[in-house]
């Protein structure tokens, strides 16, 4: 299985723009048309990083991502929204969201944005392998001692 996306956008054209794009990419995308969805989808599988819009019905983007932190609190995510202001993008960096998009946005600056969750995501396990290997190492000089 390849790198997975969580994918969460209410706007049918614009979850269909963004999917493709990661398609094409090389990515496997879980999609969800609103916050509740892509929970769901988050009580079975870790993805590599969520892209979700801010403003969705019954759950908005913010109130997922939270939602994720709880489960996988390492988790790379990214916020894309329309109507925030320059408060509201403050607030969602203040609130542990990785990367802020704004729409309208284009193909390219939506290819870079992926680009850039996606290596935030591979240096985080990076670093989390590097960690892992450093304990084991640990554990394993002192049982020689």
């Amino acid at each position: 299985m390849g790198k997975v996306i969580l994918i969460a956008e209410d706007e049918a054209v614009m979850l269909e723009t963004v999917t493709q794009v990661c398609l094409d990419m090389g990515f496997e995308c879980l999609t969800a048309s609103n916050g509740l969805e892509a929970c769901q989808i988050l009580e079975t599988i870790c993805p590599h990083f969520i892209f979700t819009d801010y403003r969705m019905p019954m759950m908005d983007g913010l109130q997922l991502i939270h939602h994720a932190r709880e489960k996988y609190p390492k988790i790379v995510t990214a916020i894309f929204s329309g109507f925030a202001d320059k408060e509201s993008i403050i607030a969602f960096l203040h609130e542990g969201v990785n990367f802020y998009v704004e729409k309208p946005f284009t193909l390219e600056a939506l290819k870079v944005q992926i680009l850039k969750c996606d290596k935030a995501a591979d240096d985080l396990n990076q670093r989390e392998k590097d960690e892992l290997k450093e304990i084991i190492e640990l554990f394993t000089e002192e049982a020689l001692l």
